[in-house]
């Protein structure tokens, strides 16, 4: 429950309680995540270090190239919105790439859409980011970081057949899937009635105990 303000609340009153609110999310964040993502743990301890969803990257794009540490972001994070998002800004690919930092996207699926994969990557670009390292961060740039670029990531003699064929440009907007293939199988194939409703209908589509609130399986 959030106190009730009373009607001679100061500006003043306000700020110091929004302060205070800010101080008390940092100190829960620190101790709900025990500093898992702090890169000074790479240094200290020897772990290989990946950033998750880095929301504020621009903020700290500096100190994450001198360590080193590559970081998978996040474009479009939960529909409701969370405290950590609200300073997420669309030129983190761009600024992490101008300090050639390693970097990935990704979506949290299913808590928002993987749909909106190759869009993260578009917005980049629009950002600044260049349209090679956008590619990159969809593609080659998350095996790397898995330490997995030898088994997928790029479609090379030896590697894992893990692709998917679109029927335009990969950062538009207009374009769609039409098929996946994962280690040289079909997994989806947009002309099959039931792999449309699923990418139509979002996670649920076409399972009736997982229905999304339009889609169901009849």
């Amino acid at each position: 429950m959030f106190p009730r303000l009373s009607e001679e609340a100061s500006d003043q009153d306000l700020d110091d309680e929004a302060k205070n609110d800010d101080e008390k999310k940092s100190a829960d964040d620190k101790d709900d995540r025990g500093d898992k993502n702090d890169p000074s743990k790479k240094k200290e301890f020897g772990f290989k270090v990946v950033l998750h969803h880095v929301s504020e990257a621009w903020k700290v794009a500096d100190e994450i190239a001198e360590s080193k540490v590559p970081c998978s972001i996040i474009y479009l994070d939960s529909p409701g919105g969370k405290l950590e998002a609200r300073d997420l800004e669309w030129k983190n690919g761009a600024e992490l790439e101008k300090r050639g930092v390693l970097t990935a996207f990704h979506t949290d699926d299913p808590i928002n859409d993987s749909r909106w994969f190759l869009r993260s990557a578009g917005l980049a670009v629009r950002s600044g980011m260049s349209r090679q390292k956008a590619l990159e961060a969809v593609t080659i740039a998350g095996a790397e970081m898995m330490d997995q670029a030898k088994e997928t990531g790029s479609l090379t003699v030896g590697k894992k057949a893990d692709f998917i064929i679109l029927n335009g440009d990969p950062l538009s907007v207009y374009t769609r899937v039409l098929e996946t293939h994962v280690e040289g199988v079909k997994v989806f194939d947009l002309d099959d009635p039931k792999d449309k409703l699923w990418a139509e209908g979002g996670f649920g589509a076409g399972h009736k105990r997982r229905a999304s609130g339009c889609c169901f399986s009849k």
